[in-house]
């Protein structure tokens, strides 16, 4: 954990939280190791693992913040992943509908000008319809 290689420092890193796993506590010195690490770096599974297995009130106070800043992180992260979901999915709802009145708005015009009296333009007006109403 020492090391100045970060795949080396990772490979320290990964007992920590097999232990986390396992035992359910780890030594001081590794949480302070994990503190001087930090979250987003070579230590963030065995952090993680640390704060997944390791009962809350066994961690040290710094570790049982993260915790909490993680949940709330998370959970707005998770909502803001939905809103964008809605707004893509709705965008593209009005989208289609826009396109679909403005298919039938040429259509419509097309037939009020009596431009439709030969069969091909007739035919080409139903396939302008047709393909802005199936999509």
């Amino acid at each position: 954990m020492r090391s100045l290689d970060p795949y080396v420092r990772q490979l320290g890193f990964a007992p920590a939280g097999d232990m986390a796993r396992l035992y359910t506590t780890l030594s001081p010195g590794i949480y302070a190791a994990m503190r001087a690490e930090g979250l987003g770096g070579v230590a963030e599974d065995a952090i993680r693992d640390t704060l997944t297995f390791i009962p809350l009130r066994q961690l040290p106070w710094r570790m049982r913040r993260l915790t909490l800043w993680l949940s709330v992180r998370d959970t707005v992260e998770g909502r803001l992943l939905r809103f964008q979901d809605f707004t893509e999915g709705t965008r593209e709802a009005v989208k289609g509908i826009f396109i679909t009145a403005d298919a039938r708005r040429q259509v419509t015009l097309a037939l009020s000008r009596n431009v439709t009296k030969t069969p091909k333009a007739a035919a080409a007006a139903e396939r302008i319809l047709s393909a802005a109403l199936c999509g």
